[in-house]
């Protein structure tokens, strides 16, 4: 099948809004449409696993430098040396730095995490450019569709389960 086909009929999604499709059934899609190799790479990226794709390389790389720029956040917050927890990247993002830093000035723990898939979101975007047609754009619909999903299993049912399985305690409301 044509990559541009193929990338018209994904359906739309928006960060914080139920997603139209499962990863199960995008990675079949991408099985179904897309080269062996291209299609490895969004399965890896919607799965959060590593793929020697340029792209999902360069993902990696964004999503390396955010976490190292979370983990020293949070270490100095706690007064701990974060070097242990650093990985090594090529590159730096003094944007990750700011965004970092505005999403900890929120005490809810739930709206810092939003505002930083949020930055994920915008960082994909711009890794997969300008050309409405390119693999790219499916690349970066595997992030989103991942997000996308990681968001709408956040729900307040879903808390409480979980609260009450740590807790061995039912919660009724």
């Amino acid at each position: 099948m044509n990559v541009a086909y193929f990338i018209a009929t994904l359906p739309n999604i928006s960060m914080g809004e139920k997603p139209p499709l499962t990863l199960t059934e995008f990675a079949a899609m991408c099985r179904e449409n897309l080269d062996t190799a291209d299609a490895d790479a969004a399965i890896a990226l919607v799965n959060g696993d590593a793929n020697p794709h340029p792209f999902a390389i360069s993902w990696q790389s964004k999503e390396t430098i955010l976490r190292n720029t979370i983990t020293r956040f949070r270490a100095q917050r706690q007064g701990v040396d974060p070097s242990l927890y650093l990985r090594s990247v090529a590159e730096a993002d003094l944007r990750a730095e700011a965004a970092v830093t505005a999403a900890f000035q929120s005490r809810d723990p739930l709206q810092r995490e939003y505002q930083l898939d949020t930055l994920r979101w915008t960082l994909v975007e711009e890794l997969q450019g300008y050309d409405p047609l390119s693999i790219s754009v499916v690349f970066a619909y595997a992030v989103k569709l991942r997000l996308c999903t990681t968001w709408a299993q956040r729900t307040a049912d879903a808390g409480n389960a979980a609260c009450a399985t740590l807790t061995d305690i039912p919660i009724t409301l």
